[in-house]
């Protein structure tokens, strides 16, 4: 049950971040319940099936559809707001989870940890959500090597996410 709960969490995460990147007040949908509920589901399928790689693609697919259509935006937008949620949430939840790593603190089983990051991630993204809007109008103003460097920079952390998943199962 908890492994479901940080699932939704992060998810949640997910959509929150993107709402902060773009500078829109989080609302809840059709869409956005639709994006929630089918990731959860593709995440309950790779569990259950081992359905690894092609669940994630589908998922981070399912995403990107989603921010074009919920924000409007033209597709390289759309790819640049995609792979900034995903460089920010994968430091914000290392960062909540940073003590408990160097320290070798095993106070909670991995899907409570799961729950905490996801939540202590979510209290983060709502401090800093002006702070994401200003990144995000400054990535997208400046074309060229800033998007370039986060088009790679991006990759690489989807690249390594992949790798990481994989090695765990």
């Amino acid at each position: 049950m908890c492994e479901r709960i940080y699932v939704l969490l992060e998810i949640v995460n997910i959509v929150l971040c993107l709402h902060y990147l773009w500078g829109k007040k989080p609302k809840i949908n059709l869409g956005t319940v639709l994006v929630i509920c089918t990731d959860v589901l593709i995440f309950e399928l790779i569990n259950q099936y081992d359905a690894d790689m092609a669940g994630y693609v589908l998922m981070y697919f399912l995403i990107f559809v989603y921010t074009v259509s919920e924000f409007g935006s033209s597709m390289p937008d759309a790819l640049l707001g995609n792979v900034l949620y995903i460089l920010l949430l994968g430091t914000a939840q290392l960062l909540v989870n940073l003590p408990f790593l160097v320290l070798h603190i095993p106070l909670f089983s991995e899907n409570v940890l799961g729950i905490y990051t996801n939540i202590m991630v979510m209290l983060l993204l709502f401090f800093l959500k002006q702070k994401l809007h200003f990144l995000f109008d400054l990535a997208t103003g400046k074309r060229g090597v800033h998007v370039f460097i986060i088009v790679i920079s991006g990759g690489a952390v989807i690249l390594s996410t992949f790798r990481y998943k994989l090695f765990l199962m």
